[in-house]
């Protein structure tokens, strides 16, 4: 094969030498010598970042590309002036930690492309949104049904997402559930959501925390023992001394002490742990036989306080018989067969010892 008569040994060479210096005085100019396109350019809302607000207002390639022996790449160049990025990579629970771990900004950010153009360049239709910290699990259909698309949420801008749009989606769906909610926990939606809504009643067991929910605490409201939460980590911030809830509630004024489960169950007050209770610490001390009655039969309807501490509250006195004065002819221990003429009451005269009733202990 013969070449051109004018692409001789000499102009080969020639043109390889003006190639390399071409390429050289590129490499070493950063890119100044070929300009693949504008730069972003300003108009755009934003921070200034090193004093630059846009791209475009950098007029040196040299601010961006690095020379070809230098030690530097381009993303350390970007995290240069971007120094609130750099600080999200070293953070896993960022978006910028979790997908940007690799330190290669041109993967999804890239430039030259105009002044107007995204600098972010994402596959919508291949977004892995849970490295975004919010799930959209929870967010497969919108309360009218259809399924939720990006704009939905983002409103064309997939840069960011209002806060408030949480609110204004879920009031459309119920507005008096998000009014207590709010009243409840605050309206900084994503402080405790996460997508996930792991706080659902189907999902979420509180059993599985080291307070479970037994008894009466299982119809409590959420907020009633966690209060002031505003976000996730201070859920774990609830007492669980019984105490902290129910010193407002404590009839005995403190006279037992603060830990109440020692005699009482989360089945309610009246539900006493078997053999926690000492009778004779109240003003009823049991004696006799006393100590065999049930508490209920005592203490009707479940009424712990107001119980009538006189013999005729639980033994009907019989007729004719002496009003108020039963302990001056019976104690405790025996009921029955207790009359003796020393117990009879002072004044009163008898030939023969009073009719003897058939008393009957009431239980």
């Amino acid at each position: 094969m013969r070449l051109p008569a004018s692409l001789t040994p000499l102009a080969i060479v020639a043109a390889l030498v003006t190639g390399g210096l071409v390429a050289a005085v590129a490499g070493i100019s950063g890119g100044r010598a070929i300009m693949p396109g504008p730069l972003h350019g300003p108009g755009h809302d934003g921070e200034a970042h090193g004093g630059i607000r846009a791209h475009a207002e950098i007029d040196d390639c040299e601010g961006c590309h690095p020379g070809p022996f230098a030690s530097q790449t381009a993303s350390d160049k970007c995290l240069a002036c971007h120094d609130d990025i750099a600080a999200d990579l070293r953070d896993p629970t960022t978006l910028h930690g979790r997908v940007g771990a690799q330190g290669r900004c041109i993967q999804c950010h890239t430039e030259h492309r105009g002044r107007d153009a995204k600098l972010n360049r994402v596959d919508r239709d291949h977004f892995d949104h849970e490295a975004s910290g919010f799930s959209l699990l929870a967010h497969q259909k919108t309360h009218d049904g259809h399924r939720f698309g990006c704009n939905d949420c983002h409103h064309g801008n997939t840069d960011h997402f209002a806060p408030g749009e949480c609110e204004a989606c879920h009031r459309r769906d119920d507005a008096a559930f998000v009014a207590r909610h709010e009243l409840a926990w605050g309206n900084g939606c994503r402080d405790c959501h996460d997508g996930v809504d792991r706080f659902d009643h189907q999902r979420f067991d509180h059993r599985r925390t080291a307070f479970a929910l037994v008894g009466k605490h299982a119809n409590v409201a959420c907020e009633r023992c966690h209060t002031s939460v505003r976000a996730l980590e201070t859920y774990g911030h609830a007492p669980a001394a019984c105490n902290a809830c129910h010193a407002r509630d404590d009839v005995h004024q403190g006279r037992f002490g603060s830990a109440c489960g020692t005699c009482h169950t989360p089945a309610g007050w009246n539900a006493i742990v078997p053999g926690s209770f000492d009778h004779g610490r109240t003003r009823f001390p049991l004696t006799g036989a006393h100590r065999t009655v049930a508490c209920a039969d005592c203490h009707r309807q479940g009424r712990l306080r107001g119980t009538p501490l006189a013999c005729e509250g639980c033994h009907p006195r019989p007729r004719n018989h002496f009003a108020g004065t039963c302990d001056r002819c019976h104690d405790t221990t025996r009921w029955r067969d207790a009359h003796a003429p020393s117990r009879l009451p002072s004044g009163t005269t008898t030939t023969a010892s009073p009719p003897r009733p058939s008393y009957r202990f009431i239980r």
